[in-house]
C-alpha cells in the first residue's frame, strides 16, 4: 500500500495527499479473466429493479460495464460520484487559484433525488484502461443516465414580512450523458504528459405545479421549463524533473459551457402584480428563453526548487482570461397569439462579461524537527468590463497569503492549521442590471458596481489514532470572515420580491466545530461525534439592514458488535438543532433519531439485514410535532458452491408517506413535508459469472 500517493511521481515530495494506493499482483491464472453479476427483481405495484456488473481485466486492458434499471428510486448515479467522476486540471494547480462562481444551474439538478413518489430510472456506464505501450496508457469512460420522478413538497415558508403555506409538484424527464478519454504519455525519465478531453451533455424537462396561500389569497401557478446544456473541458499537462533540485509543471486548461432554459408560466391568478407589465386576460402565460455561454481558458506553470531536503521553494506564474455572455427575453404571450415584450419595463439582459486574471505567487516550505510551515502570497491583476451601458474596464490588485503549519507528532497524531485569503467573483448573471424573472414571486436585478470578494478561512484540525487499541479521535475547527462580499438586498412589493446583490462589507461570519471520538472495547466499537456551526450575515429588506443567524447544533453516539460467530448490531443516538433568525422572525427546529441497524450471516449462505430509525420532528416556534419511522428489510441466500443467489427485501416497511425537515436561505426559513415512495416488497434473483 502506497500511502500519499500521487498519481505524478515526480511531484509526490511536492504536493499533499490523503489517497492511498493499493498495488495488486495478479496470480497467473487471474491475468485474463471475465466476472461478473446480473440480478433482477420484481416487486408489488409493478414496482421493479434490474442491474448487471461485467468486468474484464488483463494485463494491458480492462473493461467494466455497469447498466441498471429500476423504479423503487435506487439511487445509481449519486451526487459524490458525479463530483468523483468530474476531471479538469490536476490539482497541484489549484492553490491561489481566484474562485468563479456560476449561479446557474449544473449537471448536478440532473441526477437522481432521493425522495420521490414517482421513479423511473435508467443507467448505463462503460469504463475501460489500455496500455498501448509501456510509454502510453488510455483511460476513457462513459456515463448516460434518463430519468422520470415525480415529487411532492409541502411547505410552510417564513419570509421576512410574511407566511406563505405552499404545495409545489414536480414531474421531471431528464437525460444526462458524459464522457472522456485520458492519456498518459511517459517518453522517458524526466517527463510526464497528461491530455485529458471531457464532455457533457444534458437536457431537461421540468413541470412544476405551484399552489401558494398567503392570508386568505390562494394563487395557483403552472412552471415548465425546458433546457439543453452542452460542456466541453479539454486540458494538456506537463511535468519534468529536470534535476534533483529543479522540478517544472505546467498546464493549459479549456473550458466551455452553454446553457439554454426556456421557462413558461401560466396562471389564472396575478403573478408579479406591479412588477411585469402584463396584459390583463382571463389566463396569462409568461414566458422566458435565457442563454449562458462561458469560454474560460487557463494556463499556469510552476517551478519546484529544493535548496536540500527541509528547504523548498515554489513559485507560480499564470493567467486565466474567462468570458460568460448572458442573454434573457420575458415576453406575455397574449390569447390572440400576439406578444408582449416587456424590454420598456427594464427587462431583458444581453451583456458580455469579460475578466481576465493575471497571478504570479512564491511559496517557502521548510521542516524543522516535527514541524512543517509552507507558507507565501499570490499577487492577482484583475482586469474587467461587464460590457453594459454606463460601464468601463476596472483594474484591481489583490494580494492573498496563504499559510500551512503541521505538527507530526508521530505516525498517528497530527495537528494541521491551514490559512488562506479567498478571492471569489460572481458569474455574470449577477452583473446584469437588468430584471428578469427568477419565480412566481421573485424578480432579479444584478449590480454592475459588484467587485472579487475576499474571505478569511482557517482551518485547524487534529488526528489521533492507534489501531491496535481501537482508538481514534478527530477535530475540526473552522472559521470564516468575508471581510468584502456580496448580500441580497430584497425589497416586497406585497408578497413579491425584488432581490438584488450589493457589495458590503463584513458580509457575513461563520465558524464550526467538528468532533468524533471511536474506541474499540473488547468486541463492541463506541463511537461518538458533536457538530456545530454558527453563521451570521447581513441582509438588507426594503432598506434597512438585518443581521440574519443560522445556529445547527448536533451530536451522535453508537456502539456496534463485532463479534465473529454473532449478529452484528449497532444501536446509536442522533440529535440536531436548529435555531434560525430572519430579520425580526426567530425559528427552532429540533430533531431527534434514534436507529438500530443489523447484519447477520447465518446457517449455510444466509445473511439477514435490517435498519430502524425513529424520527421526532419538532417546530418548536409554531408548536409543531412529527413522529414517523422508516426501516427497511432483506433476506439473501447464496449457496457458497454456487452461482444463482435470491433475495426478499422491503423498503419503508411501515408504509411513510413523508418526511419532515427544515431549510434555511438568506431570505426564507422553510419547514417542509417531503412525500416518498409506499411500501416496497422485492423479490430478486441473481447469476454471479
Amino acid at each position: 500500500m502506497l500511502d500519499n500517493y500521487n498519481e505524478i511521481a515526480m511531484l509526490k515530495d511536492f504536493q499533499e495527499s490523503e489517497d492511498m494506493a493499493i498495488n495488486i499482483k495478479l496470480e497467473e491464472d487471474k491475468k485474463d479473466f471475465v466476472f461478473g453479476d446480473v440480478v433482477a427483481g420484481l416487486g408489488n405495484d409493478e414496482f421493479y429493479n434490474a442491474h448487471t456488473n461485467l468486468f474484464y481485466y488483463s494485463p494491458k486492458t480492462t473493461l467494466n460495464v455497469i447498466g441498471n434499471l429500476n423504479n423503487i428510486r435506487e439511487r445509481v448515479f449519486t451526487y459524490d460520484q458525479y463530483y468523483n467522476f468530474q476531471e479538469g486540471i490536476n490539482s497541484i494547480f489549484d492553490k491561489g487559484n481566484t474562485n468563479f462562481e456560476d449561479s446557474y444551474d449544473d449537471f448536478s439538478d440532473f441526477l437522481e433525488k432521493e425522495d420521490v413518489i414517482e421513479s423511473d430510472r435508467k443507467f448505463g456506464a462503460l469504463n475501460f484502461t489500455q496500455q498501448v505501450n509501456t510509454k502510453l496508457n488510455i483511460t476513457g469512460y462513459g456515463i448516460f443516465s434518463k430519468t422520470k420522478e415525480s415529487t411532492l413538497v409541502e411547505s410552510t415558508n417564513t419570509y421576512n414580512t410574511f407566511t406563505e403555506e405552499n404545495a409545489i409538484s414536480t414531474a421531471t424527464n431528464n437525460q444526462l450523458a458524459m464522457g472522456s478519454i485520458k492519456a498518459v504519455y511517459l517518453p522517458n525519465y524526466t517527463d510526464q504528459w497528461f491530455v485529458n478531453s471531457q464532455f457533457k451533455k444534458a437536457n431537461d424537462n421540468y413541470y412544476n405545479r405551484i399552489n401558494s396561500e398567503i392570508d386568505t389569497a390562494s394563487n395557483a401557478f403552472l412552471n415548465n421549463r425546458y433546457g439543453k446544456q452542452t460542456f466541453f473541458n479539454q486540458t494538456i499537462e506537463w511535468h519534468r524533473k529536470q534535476s534533483k533540485e529543479h522540478s517544472f509543471s505546467a498546464a493549459i486548461d479549456y473550458t466551455y459551457n452553454k446553457l439554454t432554459p426556456k421557462s413558461i408560466w401560466e396562471t389564472n391568478d396575478a403573478i408579479l402584480a406591479g412588477l411585469i407589465p402584463v396584459v390583463e386576460e382571463s389566463s396569462l402565460r409568461i414566458q422566458q428563453f435565457k442563454e449562458i455561454e462561458k469560454n474560460q481558458i487557463k494556463a499556469i506553470f510552476k517551478h519546484y526548487w529544493v535548496l536540500n531536503r527541509n528547504n523548498h521553494i515554489y513559485s507560480t506564474v499564470g493567467n486565466i482570461n474567462l468570458n460568460q455572455s448572458f442573454f434573457t427575453n420575458e415576453s406575455q404571450k397574449l390569447n390572440d397569439g400576439s406578444v408582449n415584450n416587456f424590454s420598456e419595463a427594464g427587462f431583458n439582459n444581453d451583456l458580455n462579461f469579460r475578466l481576465n486574471d493575471a497571478f504570479a505567487g512564491i511559496f517557502y516550505k521548510f521542516r524543522t524537527g516535527i514541524f512543517t510551515f509552507d507558507q507565501g502570497a499570490f499577487v492577482h491583476h484583475y482586469r474587467w468590463n461587464p460590457n453594459q451601458e454606463s460601464t468601463k474596464i476596472q483594474n484591481k490588485f489583490v494580494v492573498l497569503p496563504n499559510l500551512i503549519a503541521k505538527a507530526e507528532f508521530n505516525r498517528s497524531k497530527t495537528l494541521r492549521l491551514n490559512y488562506e485569503l479567498k478571492s471569489s467573483f460572481a458569474d455574470a448573471s449577477q452583473f446584469a442590471n437588468r430584471f428578469y424573472l427568477q419565480s412566481y414571486n421573485s424578480i432579479f436585478r444584478g449590480n454592475t458596481t459588484l467587485e472579487n470578494t475576499l474571505k478569511h478561512n482557517f482551518n485547524l484540525r487534529f488526528t489521533k489514532s492507534k489501531g491496535y487499541r481501537g482508538f481514534g479521535i478527530y477535530a475540526t475547527v473552522n472559521y470564516s470572515k468575508q471581510i468584502e462580499g456580496i448580500v441580497n438586498q430584497v425589497n416586497y412589493e406585497g408578497i413579491n420580491q425584488v432581490i438584488s446583490p450589493l457589495f458590503v462589507n463584513n458580509a457575513s461570519e461563520t465558524w464550526g466545530l467538528i468532533g468524533r471520538v471511536s474506541k474499540k472495547v473488547s468486541e463492541i466499537n463506541f463511537q461518538t461525534g458533536i457538530r456545530y456551526n454558527h453563521a451570521t450575515y447581513l441582509q438588507l429588506v426594503n432598506d434597512l439592514p438585518f443581521e440574519n443567524q443560522n445556529i445547527n447544533t448536533s451530536y451522535n453516539f453508537s456502539a456496534k458488535t463485532l463479534f465473529d460467530n454473532l449478529p452484528i448490531l449497532e444501536v446509536g443516538w442522533r440529535q440536531s438543532f436548529g435555531h434560525f433568525k430572519l430579520s425580526n422572525t426567530t425559528t427552532n427546529f429540533a430533531t431527534i433519531e434514534p436507529f438500530v441497524n443489523l447484519d447477520y450471516d447465518f446457517l449455510d449462505g444466509f445473511i439477514v439485514s435490517a435498519d430502524f430509525t425513529s424520527y421526532t420532528y419538532k417546530n418548536k416556534s409554531l408548536n409543531q410535532k412529527n413522529n414517523y419511522e422508516i426501516a427497511n428489510a432483506s433476506l439473501f441466500y447464496q449457496k457458497e458452491s454456487s452461482a444463482w443467489s435470491f433475495k426478499v427485501e422491503a423498503q419503508n416497511l411501515f408504509d411513510v408517506q413523508f418526511k419532515s425537515q427544515n431549510t434555511f436561505t438568506s431570505y426564507i426559513i422553510s419547514d417542509s413535508r417531503t412525500f416518498i415512495l409506499p411500501r416496497i416488497l422485492l423479490f430478486s434473483v441473481g447469476y454471479n459469472l
